[in-house]
């Protein structure tokens, strides 16, 4: 019987099951598929909201978090599993952005890298983006990992782990409960 029973195998259910593993509990993750399909597969891959100044501290906070797990977590997995999810840091460039001001005067807040660069930066950076723009935003410190990848080494990650069992193909249509605990 595992300590932990997680119902989805997306990114999320198999980050909850790797730590909950590594911290000694036995975990059972079960998913109606197959594990790190559907839009765990398919999302960008961007590890921060596009516009992070338009969200709320919370998710700021954890955006930041983030930025910070993600390079270990994924030199983590291609050491343990040989798959490279691909991490990179590369920033982000904005155009056309209407809320400038609300972007810099945030960033100055959390202390996070942002600036108005100028033109001959913005097409040093991205030579092929649309042409006429004098100036853009410039994050740095703004990075992606490779979704499909991802998911791939969590899965190897965790079938690798005797704490782990992973059921595919098992819906969860309910819950049944025995006296009058959790």
């Amino acid at each position: 019987m595992s300590d932990f029973l997680i119902v989805g195998g997306g990114v999320i259910g198999m980050m909850t099951a790797l730590q909950l593993a590594d911290s000694g509990f036995d975990v059972t993750l079960v998913e109606r598929g197959e594990t790190g399909r559907e839009s765990s597969w398919a999302g960008g891959g961007i590890v921060s909201p596009l516009y992070p100044w338009r969200y709320s501290t919370a998710v700021s906070n954890l955006s930041r978090w983030s930025e910070g797990f993600y390079p270990e977590l994924a030199l983590r997995l291609l050491e343990e599993t040989g798959i490279d999810p691909e991490y990179r840091q590369k920033g982000l460039v904005y155009l056309r952005v209407d809320d400038e001001q609300q972007a810099l005067d945030w960033a100055r807040q959390v202390g996070k890298p942002l600036e108005r660069v100028a033109g001959d930066f913005l097409y040093a950076k991205e030579p092929n983006a649309a042409p006429g723009f004098e100036t853009a935003l410039w994050m740095p410190t703004l990075g992606s990992i490779r979704n499909p990848r991802l998911v791939r080494a969590l899965k190897a990650r965790l079938m690798a782990m005797p704490k782990v069992t992973l059921r595919e193909g098992v819906s969860v249509t309910g819950f049944a409960r025995q006296g009058s605990g959790f």
